[in-house]
C-alpha cells in the first residue's frame, strides 16, 4: 500500500533517448517510521501467533543500512 515509499519512477517502462533518467526517491520519514513502529509490531506479532518468547531467539537479522533504525 505504500509503495511509493521507495520507488524510480517510470522504472518498469523504456525511456526515449529524450527522457531525463529518473533517479530513486525515498520518503525518509516514512520510511523511518515504517521501520520503528511497524517491523516491531510485526515481529511481535508472529512470536505470539508461534507461541514463542523474544527470549527464545539468537538473532534477528534485518536488512536496514541505518544504525538508528536498528
Amino acid at each position: 500500500s505504500r509503495y511509493n515509499a521507495i520507488i524510480v519512477p517510470n522504472s518498469g517502462q523504456r525511456l526515449d533517448k529524450d527522457d531525463n533518467f529518473k533517479h530513486l526517491k525515498l520518503d525518509s520519514i516514512g520510511i523511518f517510521n515504517f521501520a520503528v513502529k511497524e517491523v516491531p509490531e510485526s515481529i511481535c506479532n508472529l512470536l505470539k501467533t508461534k507461541n514463542l518468547d523474544v527470549r527464545e531467539i539468537d538473532y534477528f537479522v534485518l536488512h536496514q543500512a541505518n544504525k538508528v533504525i536498528n
